[in-house]
C-alpha cells in the first residue's frame, strides 16, 4: 500500500516461476491482522480491481496452484500437495472473500 502511494503500478501475475516462501499461517493472528490492515488502509482500497465470476476466480487460483505444484516438481522438492494447499493464498483468498 505504501508503494502504490508512491503512484508505482502493483500487478499479480501467475504465469512466472517465484515461489515466496514464508512460515505465515492462516489462523487467528492472520485474521486479526488482516483487520488492521483493513482498518488502516480502508479508505484506499481497494486499489483496482477485476471482477472474475466465481469459476474464473476458482480458474485462475488453481492454475496457481499448479504452478506452484510443478515449481516442486521441476526442482525435485517432494512436498505433499496437501502441505502446498494449506499453504497457498487460495485458501487464505477464499476465506477473505467469504468473510467480508
Amino acid at each position: 500500500m505504501q508503494v502504490n502511494q508512491l503512484k508505482y503500478n502493483i500487478y499479480c501475475i501467475f504465469n512466472i516461476k517465484i515461489e515466496h516462501i514464508s512460515s505465515s499461517k492462516t489462523d487467528l493472528n492472520w485474521i486479526k491482522n488482516s483487520k488492521i490492515f483493513y482498518t488502516k488502509w480502508k479508505s484506499y482500497l481497494p486499489i483496482g480491481t477485476i471482477s472474475l465470476s466465481f469459476r474464473q476466480f476458482i480458474h485462475v487460483n488453481l492454475m496457481a496452484l499448479k504452478i506452484g505444484f510443478n515449481i516442486y516438481k521441476s526442482n525435485n522438492i517432494k512436498y505433499p500437495r496437501l502441505q502446498v494447499i494449506r499453504k497457498s493464498q487460495f485458501l487464505k483468498l477464499t476465506l477473505f472473500f467469504f468473510l467480508n
